[in-house]
């Protein structure tokens, strides 16, 4: 079940930075500080789930050490994927939103005078990134979480 998700979750997030073409309206502006403390709060979410991975190897290296069986080993290897895949994931989503952030700064720099009043097209593409991942996440740490409570 995770590969699918694991795999399809490769897929929806490409690698690179896309913007959607989207109108530019109230709805869709937010104020800059706004979405700077959106994209810290992304930030410390994504800093977490990196901090979850080493602590998920860590028990896995513990599960190897302690069981050797090769249904056991198999699993083993199927979650050091996954973890490999959330990490470059992780990765590409600071990535964009480092450069979210770089966007916010040019954007100050025009008339830093009234930044605190600006507003600027919100992160749509990127929050809805970071809502897939957290939920893709949420079911690898599920079944993993299954996996542990069965082998130790």
């Amino acid at each position: 079940m995770t590969r699918i998700i694991v795999q399809d979750f490769v897929h929806e997030l490409p690698l690179t930075h896309t913007k959607t073409k989207h109108m530019k309206t109230a709805e869709t502006q937010k104020k800059v500080y706004d979405l700077h403390h959106e994209h810290q709060l992304w930030m410390n979410h994504l800093n977490f789930f990196e901090d979850e991975l080493k602590i998920f190897k860590h028990r896995l290296e513990e599960i190897t050490k302690a069981n050797n069986k090769s249904d056991v080993l198999k699993m083993v290897e199927h979650f050091q994927n996954a973890f490999i895949i959330q990490k470059n994931e992780i990765d590409v989503l600071k990535h964009l939103i480092r450069l979210a952030e770089q966007e916010l700064v040019a954007y100050i720099d025009k008339n830093p005078e009234v930044a605190d009043k600006r507003k600027k097209e919100d992160d749509a593409v990127i929050r809805e990134k970071i809502a897939r991942f957290e939920k893709l996440f949420r079911q690898m740490k599920e079944e993993y979480m299954n996996f542990v409570a069965k082998v130790l």
